[in-house]
């Protein structure tokens, strides 16, 4: 891999005037929303661009002392550089439930952030690859989180006042990473290696019980993790060496100091969710005492910085200059003055300087900005003990013209081999999901049309004997090879060119699966990820499908250009109708949540169409060829009915209708089934006009290849 195949770009992921945008600039970026906006993301895709900005305004704030020098790509053992001070100690009252329900935002996240670093735009790249393996290895370090996904989805959660609003801002630093895995590629690195290597925010909380941690039966599970964590050090380390390299390649030497800024960024915000916590416990205070202190320890830095700005009639520098630093009085004349609007909180000047762009922007986090808000809302008197940190105020993210240069694009009017492209670069074109749904919606109306469900009330035996009719029919009439050929050689290598755009896509339609994380499905999620992981191979090179599939077109000399290039679906050589199919599926995957049952419907299909004769006549025409069949050969092994991938989307199927059965009741539990076989039945419907293509082209061209 090296930096120009795509995998890293310079531009702005989001850069169209298009109403998308203009209404997303107008969202108030802070953790909590941030956080709530991104769990729900189907509903909520306008907030990219705002996500976008929140992650780099906090790698601006990335504190310095934090960043790892080079000799931490050559030390495996973790490099701790938390100041002493930052070690929490807590009252007996706290325990171990007590942190976990404190960080329970964090650990729902972790590592989310490579959730999408694997997808059809980076299925053949090693980098991509090999970040996706080390998340395979990663999920199993998480320490969960004893909290219904119901309830994490809920707007409630973000902003309950019982957690700390530093722990929503990591949450959705977390959740936002994951939205631009070629963007912020470096800091993702980065960002991943700290995780790998620094004490999580829970191991530093249950660092701070004591004695009576260490006595505790849970002792090793935190041990175990963070070997898990630390296990994967010499794997990142050997990903930023590469990625280095092919930067400097490329032409491109910022690479360093943004895998810096993204390890940086993991120590401060973990630092902050730390201290943030430690002051909940350690001492509780009033929003007087609070807002008190924290002047206090602003005006220590603020002198100097203000000209002939007055307050009170006497120059704020004087204030600020002052020892001991008056803090009552000077919060008395702020009220007093011009500055807050008591009427109206939202519209004070004070709030405006500590927006994006505004003079003050970064010079106070989240909860010190919902701290002085709520201080305001109660007219700047004193108030009683109260939770904090419901809510946050950070100023709205500008709009910037210079990143408002493409032209807005009709993906309606396009093509599918035009539309392919913005379909796997999604992460670039969001702007472009509305379309998929619409390529969907079609594609579905027309398979319900021309199909008829094969049973109307649903079972598990009915579906389980539907699987077992399809496979034996597909196996029937299998008979051993014998010579010759059906087709030549020549046509068989006309037609592996051909299904070059399905194939090196594989896995696509499941590459959303891990949003069902944040779903009451997430236990379907997870048996589509499983099947997902396979067709990347668990981050293998050898066992990658599309990989597989790029060595087989290798051998007969067919070279393409990546598939998330423009040049790619532009090759003269395909079939219009070639991207049928893929666009179908990649369409399918941007809006998985909205048609969960046609993507499991799909899924069964995909599954299916691996097995019987077709394939296994297919393998042995390949071999007589001379012709690689490793491609056919891991379907037929991996899609098997036991054990294999069909036997995963059924038991996907039948999880996600007990479901439904049973928080909606059967009569929908059978809607939902119709529309899982419509998914089933859309395969062929969005395939038909490709195989006819096949087939007229054969017709005409075929048998004067036949040798």
């Amino acid at each position: 891999m090296n930096v120009k195949d795509g995998l890293y770009v310079s531009t702005e992921p989001w850069s169209v005037s298009d109403p998308f945008y203009q209404r997303s600039y107008a969202y108030q970026a802070n953790g909590r929303e941030l956080f709530y906006n991104l769990i729900h993301l189907s509903a909520h895709r306008g907030v990219l661009p705002v996500a976008y900005q929140f992650v780099k305004s906090h790698l601006k704030l990335s504190k310095t002392h934090f960043y790892p020098p080079r000799r931490a790509l050559d030390n495996a053992d973790p490099v701790v550089v938390f100041a002493e001070s930052s070690r929490p100690s807590f009252p007996d009252s706290v325990d171990f439930p007590a942190c976990i329900e404190q960080v329970a935002p964090l650990l729902q996240t972790a590592p989310r952030w490579l959730d999408h670093v694997s997808t059809v735009a980076t299925g053949e790249n090693e980098i991509a690859m090999g970040l996706f393996n080390i998340s395979e290895h990663l999920n199993k370090s998480v320490v969960t989180a004893p909290v219904q996904h119901s309830v994490i989805a809920s707007k409630d959660y973000s902003q309950h006042p019982d957690r700390v609003s530093p722990v929503f801002d990591l949450a959705a630093v977390q959740l936002a990473l994951a939205q631009f895995p070629r963007t912020l590629l470096p800091e993702i690195l980065g960002f991943t290696l700290a995780y790998c290597q620094q004490p999580s925010v829970l191991d530093l909380l249950t660092a701070g019980l004591g004695d009576k941690w260490h006595q505790d039966l849970r002792d090793p599970l935190l041990i175990e993790t963070a070997a898990i964590r630390a296990g994967q050090v010499s794997a990142l380390q050997k990903l930023i060496k590469r990625y280095e390299t092919d930067a400097q390649a490329a032409g491109y030497g910022a690479a360093w100091p943004r895998i810096q800024q993204g390890y940086g960024l993991y120590g401060q915000l973990t630092e902050r969710c730390v201290k943030a916590i430690s002051e909940r416990w350690g001492r509780p205070q009033t929003d007087e005492q609070l807002i008190e202190a924290l002047f206090k320890k602003l005006a220590s830095s603020a002198q100097g910085h203000h000209g002939q700005a007055l307050l009170g009639g006497k120059k704020l520098d004087h204030w600020f200059a002052e020892q001991p630093f008056n803090s009552r009085e000077f919060m008395a004349a702020l009220t007093a003055s011009s500055y807050v609007n008591l009427k109206a909180i939202e519209r004070s000047p004070l709030l405006a300087l500590f927006e994006f762009k505004g003079p003050m922007f970064g010079v106070l986090n989240n909860e010190d900005l919902g701290l002085l808000k709520r201080w305001l809302e109660a007219g700047g008197r004193q108030s009683v003990m109260r939770p904090h940190s419901i809510q946050t105020v950070v100023g709205s993210v500008a709009r910037e013209p210079q990143d408002l240069c493409r032209q807005a694009i009709n993906f309606e009017t396009l093509s599918n081999r035009d539309l392919f492209y913005y379909l796997v670069n999604s992460d670039y074109y969001p702007e472009v999901i509305d379309s998929a749904t619409g390529r969907v919606t079609k594609v579905l109306r027309l398979a319900r049309w021309l199909n008829k469900v094969p049973f109307k009330v649903y079972e598990h035996d009915r579906l389980d004997q539907f699987i077992a009719t399809i496979y034996q029919r597909g196996i029937t009439g299998y008979q051993t090879f014998k010579a010759p050929a059906r087709v030549s050689k020549a046509t068989y290598v006309w037609g592996i060119e051909q299904l070059a755009p399905t194939i090196l896509a594989d896995g696509c339609w499941l590459q959303g699966a891990s949003q069902l994380q944040f779903s009451p499905y997430q236990a379907v999620g997870d048996l589509l990820q499983k099947i997902y992981s396979d067709e990347m191979g668990n981050g293998d090179v050898l066992k990658n499908h599309p990989c597989i599939y790029r060595r087989l077109l290798a051998s007969l000399n067919i070279e393409l250009p990546l598939v998330h290039t423009r040049d790619f679906s532009a090759h003269r050589g395909f079939l219009n109708s070639a991207f049928d199919i893929p666009v179908f599926l990649t369409a399918l995957s941007l809006c998985g949540n909205r048609f969960l049952p046609e993507l499991l419907g799909v899924n069964l299909a995909i599954e299916l169409s691996g097995l019987g004769r077709q394939y296994m006549t297919l393998r042995d025409e390949l071999k007589y060829w001379q012709i690689d069949s490793a491609i056919v050969d891991v379907h037929i092994a991996i899609d098997n009915v036991a054990t294999g991938h069909t036997a995963l989307a059924r038991e996907a199927i039948a999880l996600y209708l007990d479901q439904v059965q049973m928080i909606q009741g059967s009569e929908v539990m059978n809607q939902h089934w119709h529309r899982v076989y419509q998914g089933y039945s859309a395969l062929n419907t969005a395939g038909a006009r490709f195989k006819a293509a096949l087939v007229v082209q054969y017709m005409r061209a075929g048998f004067k290849v036949r040798r």
